[in-house]
């Protein structure tokens, strides 16, 4: 037996009934599955494509910046793409930018830098992403 759909859609429908008719699922749980299996599926392919055409890196990198005052520390936390290198970066001018830390790779979907000693000198904070460590 030979199965041939037109489009993807109709293929997940299929195994989508199949689930039903098997009894693995209730008819309940199958509309809002396919659903949130759509919402991923489109999310997944648009985050892929961000990898494959390089736009990932132009974009900022958001962070999160708290000073603790007993004792004094800056700390800076961002999240990351698993795989990507990242590093962090302070400034008092927006011009010359002084390396806070060497790139490294994301192993998991959270950094964090940690400032003992924060001064004026190191006023503004960025975090750099890239595909690799040479940049």
């Amino acid at each position: 037996l030979t199965l041939e759909w037109a489009t993807y859609y109709d293929a997940s429908d299929e195994a989508g009934l199949s689930r039903l008719w098997g009894g693995i699922h209730v008819t309940v749980d199958d509309l809002p599955g396919r659903v949130m299996g759509s919402k991923a599926g489109i999310a997944a392919y648009q985050l892929a494509k961000k990898y494959w055409d390089g736009s990932i890196l132009k974009q900022p990198v958001p962070i999160l910046v708290d000073m603790k005052k007993d004792p004094l520390v800056l700390s800076i936390s961002w999240e990351r793409s698993i795989g990507l290198f990242y590093k962090v970066q302070s400034t008092i001018d927006f011009i010359t930018w002084i390396d806070e830390t060497e790139w490294v790779r994301a192993k998991d979907i959270r950094g964090r830098f940690e400032d003992n000693q924060p001064s004026v000198e190191r006023s503004f904070y960025r975090v750099m992403r890239s595909m690799n460590s040479n940049r």
